[in-house]
């Protein structure tokens, strides 16, 4: 596990990945009530880790730069919000860089042990990462990917509970009728409201 430095948006976020990808994004709090055994890994290039934790730092390097991205862009955001059509989207080349955490490794194997992970969540989270960045679904949309059609409320509440934030883009799904349904992430939904105009440069008021 690492930890990001802290910011004034999402304050200070913690990541833990296994060797095949990672497994958690939010507070220190509860990555550790998750995960008591993490080991604490630096993000310094220079310093020596054992063999065991060698490919947990690479997945966890690329998800911290990744991360630091929508940080960044999430701050610059902050004294736009009080006239929400100001808050811009991603420039070209941000954009580009920031599409890359859609394509980090996620250890849905190990995630699938935690006690907290029933087959339904499992299954909820593997298909939000078929969201292209840049668009939205609704829940509605998610449970019919899931061949559930009828359990939108159980894919609401699999979503409110994804472990692995941003990395598996739960922000990317609204209500069918386009009004924002919750964001279990630092800031709530401000900052969801927020990542969605900064990926598809739309404005989600309601």
């Amino acid at each position: 596990c690492a930890e990001l430095s802290k910011t004034e948006t999402l304050g200070r976020l913690s990541i833990a990945s296994t060797a095949n990808g990672i497994v958690f994004v939010g507070s220190n709090v509860a990555m550790h009530a998750l995960l008591p055994d993490a080991i604490p890994v630096s993000l310094d290039n220079n310093e020596p880790v054992s063999d065991k934790t060698f490919a947990a730092r690479a997945t966890l390097l690329k998800a911290a730069s990744q991360l630091s991205i929508y940080a960044s862009e999430l701050e610059l955001t902050d004294s736009a919000m009080s006239k929400r059509s100001q808050i811009r989207p991603f420039s070209a080349a941000v954009s580009s860089k920031s599409a890359v955490l859609d394509t980090l490794p996620v250890d849905f194997a190990r995630i699938a042990t935690f006690s907290n992970v029933s087959p339904l969540k499992l299954a909820v989270w593997k298909i939000l990462r078929s969201i292209p960045h840049g668009s939205v679904w609704d829940y509605s949309k998610v449970a019919a990917r899931i061949d559930k059609p009828k359990a939108v409320r159980a894919v609401a509440k699999a979503i409110g509970s994804n472990i692995v934030p941003l990395v598996v883009p739960c922000h990317r799904v609204i209500g069918r009728d386009g009004k924002m349904r919750g964001f279990s992430f630092p800031g709530g939904i401000t900052v969801k409201r927020k990542l969605l105009k900064m990926e598809t440069g739309k404005l989600f008021i309601k």
